[in-house]
């Protein structure tokens, strides 16, 4: 379900080079990657400003910041076009990626 500000409660993400998830869901996270599936997991607060959703929080002692925003957005090895672009940090390491709501149904890429 989509919150009173358009982002959904729960949201997948996913970069590549090196391969990542995250998911966001209300104020929880959890990223993970294919050499570490159980990943690290935290409590995020989420806020909008100006069409952006911004979370913020702790992994395993590590700051993490990222922002959401609505913007078409490729993963650069697939054909699929995802809805949201995703950005964020986790201590000094630097993300970027795409995004979309969980449970929606993707296209083949």
């Amino acid at each position: 379900p989509d919150n009173s500000n358009g982002f959904p409660a729960a949201i997948e993400g996913l970069g590549t080079e090196p391969f990542w998830s995250l998911r966001l869901v209300d104020s929880k996270a959890r990223y993970g990657t294919p050499d570490n599936v159980a990943g690290q997991s935290g409590a995020v607060r989420r806020r909008i400003e100006h069409g952006t959703l911004h979370f913020a929080g702790t992994f395993a002692g590590l700051a993490v910041r990222g922002h959401i925003v609505r913007k078409a957005c490729s993963d650069g090895m697939s054909d699929r076009t995802y809805l949201i672009s995703l950005a964020w940090t986790m201590g000094q390491a630097n993300f970027q990626g795409c995004a979309w709501p969980k449970g929606m149904k993707l296209a083949p890429g």
